[in-house]
């Protein structure tokens, strides 16, 4: 885009209905076709269709029950599909026709979005559907919604967290209700993997110390607000965080390589271009050295890993040590220099 114009549109007709419903409850959501060049709006009440080409609306639907909706878009065919809380269904709505269709799937019986996940996959024949009051992980045809296949799961995936699906390696990672983050094949229908109890976490300490540490994920974690995860497909590792907790788990060796204790972790990135694990708590952004993290040749490592460390060059690494107030710089794996700086706010270290 070589110039960003603020433009703003009447809508396309005048709704005449309970107007006090959509500003009771603003649920709204944006979607858009990049073939297409349309940008589907969705409110509480209305669903439109706006071309970004003509500048102009193709279609609209004003309807008081879709109030409390929430709405998952398949670009593969141009439909909507949306939870009826009222009469507890999932409809389609064909944006193309704008009718409506009843489908057959799980019903939905609350008004959080989070409860459902829909993943419309680019082979165009399959979308994957988790309800969370369901003990399944289901496929269904993308035209037809019949049901192709469906997977058992242990438990239920717990609705305030993420879920990741690997389309070239057919994977589905989730927490379960149980906080343990199972590892699902949909092509074979197995459970590859779950981290729960009896895994071993190695750390290296600072003095050159080798030891393993019996860990689990932190059951008492297992109802929080919010559990983020990445899946890093490249380097075969999964990250995540629950509640105060960051994890680095490799799913090749099915082992634990960090359990990172700090305050309740609010946001999880991965910035694969500089190698950087970033994650924010209410009171500081947290930068980890994944490189480094994934290095098994080094022989020093900091026991705490609270601290921040970065990779200088190919053989220079700079370790800040909170606990210490200290700063470390190796050369080769050795210490070379020390410096002491009371109290540096290590919150702020970038």
């Amino acid at each position: 885009m070589n110039t960003i114009q603020r433009i703003c549109f009447k809508d396309n007709s005048q709704y005449v209905g309970n107007q006090s419903v959509s500003l009771l409850y603003l649920i709204q959501k944006l979607f858009i076709n990049q073939k297409t060049g349309l940008l589907i709006i969705c409110q509480q009440i209305s669903v439109r269709i706006f071309s970004l080409n003509s500048l102009d609306y193709q279609n609209s639907i004003y309807d008081n029950q879709l109030n409390l909706s929430y709405f998952f878009y398949n670009k593969n065919y141009n439909y909507l599909i949306y939870s009826q809380i009222y009469y507890l269904i999932f409809i389609q709505l064909d944006l193309n026709t704008m009718i409506k269709i009843n489908l057959q799937l799980p019903p939905p019986n609350s008004i959080s979005e989070n409860q459902y996940r829909f993943f419309f996959l680019d082979d165009q024949q399959t979308y994957i559907f988790l309800n969370s009051d369901f003990k399944f992980i289901y496929l269904f045809d993308q035209r037809t919604h019949n049901l192709i296949n469906q997977i058992l799961l242990d438990e239920a995936f717990y609705f305030n967290s993420d879920v990741i699906v690997d389309q070239k390696n057919q994977y589905i990672f989730l927490f379960d209700i149980n906080n343990s983050i199972n590892h699902y094949s949909y092509s074979t229908k197995q459970l590859i993997q779950k981290y729960q109890v009896n895994q071993f976490i190695k750390f290296f300490q600072i003095y050159q110390f080798l030891f393993i540490k019996l860990c689990k994920l932190n059951q008492s974690d297992a109802s929080v607000f919010q559990k983020n995860m990445i899946w890093d497909s490249y380097k075969q590792r999964i990250i995540a965080s629950s509640n105060a907790t960051v994890y680095l788990i490799n799913v090749q060796t099915k082992l634990i390589e960090l359990q990172l204790e700090d305050t309740f972790v609010t946001q999880l990135q991965l910035f694969e271009s500089k190698n950087i694990i970033q994650y924010s708590n209410y009171y500081n952004n947290v930068l980890l050295d994944y490189d480094y993290l994934l290095n098994n040749n080094k022989d020093t490592f900091p026991n705490q890993i609270n601290p921040r460390f970065f990779n200088l060059n190919e053989n220079s690494i700079l370790y800040l040590s909170y606990f210490s107030s200290q700063i470390y710089l190796f050369i080769n794996q050795k210490i070379t220099s020390t410096w002491i700086r009371n109290n540096f706010n290590w919150g702020y270290i970038r």
